[in-house]
Order: C-alpha cells, then structure tokens, then sequence
C-alpha cells in the first residue's frame, strides 16, 4: 500500500474525528497542542487506523504528538503486518 494513500487516509481519519478540515493537517500539526484533542478522541483516533488496517493494537503504545510521526509509525505497522503473514 502506498505511503501516500495511506498518509491520506490517516489525515482523513483525523479531520473527521475531530470534525475539521483537512486542510489543517500538515505532518507537523500537533493533536494536543495545534488540535486540541483529548485523550478521549487520540484514542478513538488510534483505534480508527487500527481497525482500518487491521492492525494489531499494541497496548503499551503512545501515539506521537505530530501527524507525521504518527503516519510513520502506522506505516511500520503496516509493514510489519505484512511480513508476518
């Protein structure tokens, strides 16, 4: 899957979530602070791409506080997803 589709689909998720515009979101945006996302909504957040993807939700994971860190961090998931099936 490519990274851009991906990347997209994730700010996607994101917007409608938090009910904005898309348009906001850089890679740079932070949830918290740009945002103002609670942990409430970053989990349902979090919880959306898994389902999405069909990933394996890790438990001990702390979603990074910027979109693009975070895009790259599903993609490893993704990935690691891939090669284990």
């Amino acid at each position: 899957m490519p990274e851009d589709e991906v990347a997209k689909r994730i700010k996607q998720i994101i917007a409608e979530k938090l009910q904005l515009d898309e348009s906001r979101l850089t890679d740079s945006t932070s949830l918290v602070r740009d945002l103002e996302a609670d942990s409430l909504e970053q989990s349902d957040i979090i919880f959306t791409i898994e389902d999405e993807y069909n990933l394996t939700p890790e438990y001990s994971f702390t979603p990074p506080a910027r979109i693009g860190p975070l895009i790259g961090y599903f993609m490893g998931q993704i990935e690691k997803q891939k090669h284990q099936n």
